[in-house]
């Protein structure tokens, strides 16, 4: 019998990630996947990139991992530094509680994830930045 596979991190995680977050924001952000900002496109954006899985525990019969993504809240320049940066919270705050908001998140009744967490946000060079780790276990 052939082995059955998933790409959990893109399947489940990171697509789910953005259709939460996309569906937030609509076309007031861009969301995408990348592991290194936009140098073009629109003023507002919220990258996504998941980072290293970890082996949490091996249930009876299941896998269970844990997945971080980092979301980073960015918007191009233009006005003063004081009004990015509160542009920027905004975003990023705004992402945080949507994510906080579905620490267990199923669609279309398919599990995606259980026990999403968020870390404390974080100034970088980009812009905002906090890691959402969320917990999935699947069936073997």
């Amino acid at each position: 019998m052939a082995t059955t596979y998933e790409n959990i991190v893109y399947d489940r995680v990171v697509a789910g990630v953005k259709s939460l977050l996309s569906t937030e924001f609509g076309t007031g952000a861009i969301i995408y996947a990348a592991s290194s900002p936009r140098t073009k496109g629109p003023r507002r954006s919220i990258r996504i990139w998941p980072l290293e899985t970890e082996f949490i525990a091996r249930p009876a019969g299941a896998l269970t991992s844990s997945y971080p993504v980092e979301v980073v809240s960015a918007i191009a320049p233009g006005g003063t530094q004081t009004v990015l940066d509160d542009y920027r919270r905004e975003l990023a705050s705004r992402a945080k509680r949507v994510l906080d908001n579905n620490s267990a998140y199923s669609t279309g009744g398919n599990y995606r994830w259980h026990g999403g967490t968020s870390n404390a946000m974080d100034q970088t060079d980009e812009g905002i930045r906090f890691i959402y780790t969320v917990l999935v276990t699947e069936l073997l």
